[in-house]
């Protein structure tokens, strides 16, 4: 993933919805996510995202994976140790499926 999505709390999802016209449904994030998918395959770019369990339904970093001053600061990227393991274990789940010759997933 080029960035993690924002942090829940620090950036009102509704309105970013509201003022941008970003539908957050389901079926449309996974469209999404698959073109962005493609675009890499395409560009021979692998593509690692984020994961379901550091995801909110409107497609947020849950506040639990703040780095210790993010909320107070208003700091809408960074992100604790928690978070970062969480995505080196996916970058290197990653790796293993293509070393095996095996496509990765989208989520």
């Amino acid at each position: 993933m080029p960035t993690s999505l924002p942090l829940e709390g620090v950036v009102n999802a509704d309105r970013e919805a509201r003022l941008y016209h970003v539908p957050r449904s389901a079926p449309v994030v996974a469209r999404v996510l698959e073109a962005v998918a493609d675009m890499g395959r395409a560009n021979s770019v692998p593509i690692v995202f984020q994961p379901a369990e550091a995801t909110t339904d409107l497609m947020m970093t849950p506040a639990r994976f703040a780095s210790r001053t993010a909320i107070e600061g208003q700091d809408v990227v960074h992100k604790g140790a928690a978070f970062a393991a969480l995505m080196i274990r996916e970058a290197l789940a990653h790796l293993a499926l293509r070393s095996e010759g095996r496509k990765e997933s989208v989520p």
